[in-house]
């Protein structure tokens, strides 16, 4: 395992800023661009670790908000990180949790595109604010209070090779002002 990131350009679309490149990861080397399995709870539903590199899969998203709400980042650190917790040597991306809270407070992209963006439903997301987001946990009805701050300490004890910074996926019938802010 090397400890270098790196990103090299191997070629350019001279008609557009298409481009084909290698992204250099601790666990390996990505093609780009290139398609990311979600492994939501760091599993790729029906498949295991070595049928995924069979198949040519070069890196593997999990979800930081799922795992932060079961296992646990503790857990998953103390086993080794996501490589070691789900047996998967290629490199790891994991997103920061936002786009889970706007389905919370929002619905789903299904939701969003019927046109169902208020249905009733229990009522998960309590506030997003400038510092972060208040939610309850699904499973236990705690209070969680994930910050940009707390998104990237969960994703480092994931140990994941790529994190993403914490965002808000603002849905379509919110206001141009308040996307803006």
């Amino acid at each position: 395992m090397t400890s270098e990131f790196g990103f090299d350009i191997i070629a350019r679309d001279t008609k557009s800023k298409a481009r084909v490149g290698k992204l250099k990861t601790p666990h390996g080397v990505i093609q780009t661009p290139n398609f990311i399995f979600c492994g939501t709870k760091a599993a790729i539903k029906a498949m295991n670790p070595f049928e995924m590199k069979e198949e040519g899969t070069q890196i593997i998203l999990s979800n930081t908000y799922h795992l932060m709400i079961q296992p646990g980042a503790d857990l998953v650190e103390k086993m080794g990180g996501l490589h070691q917790f789900m047996k998967w040597d290629g490199p790891m991306l994991t997103d920061s949790g936002g786009f889970q809270i706007f389905s919370m407070g929002h619905g789903s992209i299904a939701d969003e595109i019927k046109g169902r963006g208020h249905v009733n439903r229990r009522k998960t997301l309590l506030k997003i604010t400038r510092e972060g987001a208040k939610f309850r946990n699904y499973l236990s009805g705690e209070m969680i209070f994930l910050t940009p701050e707390k998104s990237i300490q969960i994703q480092r004890q994931l140990g994941a090779d790529l994190i993403v910074q914490f965002d808000e996926c603002t849905p379509y019938h919110v206001e141009k002002r308040y996307t803006y802010k």
